[in-house]
């Protein structure tokens, strides 16, 4: 497993605002995770405002930790029940559990398998390697988990999807894809628009 950096640079603002969740899922002894696009975005060293956070067990008492550090409040949304903190600040906080899923038919709502499991393998269910990236946050380290070669990627401007079946499984990334490649100045990986073109051809993306 390639694990990049030994430790991130997360930015002051947001570390402001890490630093007390991670305190209380370190007292839950939960482990706690900054995911997705503001670790990629640490990387970049560009401003994100976004902080998506994994759980891996019973997201509340972090969800509610944070409403109370920003003074704000709870709401579910979404078909997995991501808890969001809606407050009056600038930062946007979701918290989710960790999560494993599986696509029976191509373009559906994905079917979780188990929730709690071990961060690398939420991470597997992500859209790029870009975007498979986490920051562990309880134990204070700051390290990069990085099962899928992400911070290599980004090294290389290589925009390159986790398995062969995700744009069939989820067409929207066909769109996530264009809007990556014009954003990041990224090249597609070797056979990704191939296989970009076979879920357009297929009409996944129509569904």
């Amino acid at each position: 497993m390639s694990r990049g950096p030994s430790r991130v640079v997360i930015p002051p603002a947001a570390a402001r605002i890490l630093a007390p969740l991670a305190v209380e899922a370190r007292r839950r002894k939960t482990e706690l995770y900054a995911v997705g696009g503001p670790v990629r975005d640490w990387l970049l060293r560009r401003p994100s405002f976004d902080l998506d956070l994994a759980v891996v067990g019973d997201p509340g008492p972090v969800a509610a930790a944070a409403a109370r550090l920003l003074g704000g409040r709870v709401e579910s949304f979404g078909w997995f029940g991501t808890r969001r903190i809606i407050s009056e600040g600038r930062f946007r906080v979701d918290v989710a559990t960790t999560r494993a899923e599986s696509y029976p038919e191509p373009a559906c709502l994905p079917v979780v398998g188990a929730v709690g499991v071990p961060i690398e393998q939420d991470l597997f269910r992500r859209d790029f390697t870009i975007n498979a990236l986490a920051v562990r946050l309880d134990d204070g380290s700051r390290s990069l988990v990085d099962a899928y070669g992400g911070a290599r990627d980004l090294k290389d401007r290589v925009l390159r999807v986790l398995q062969p079946a995700s744009f069939r499984d989820d067409p929207t990334r066909v769109f996530r894809a264009a809007r990556f490649l014009a954003r990041f100045k990224h090249r597609p990986a070797p056979g990704m628009i191939n296989e970009l073109k076979a879920a357009l051809a297929a009409g996944h993306a129509a569904k």
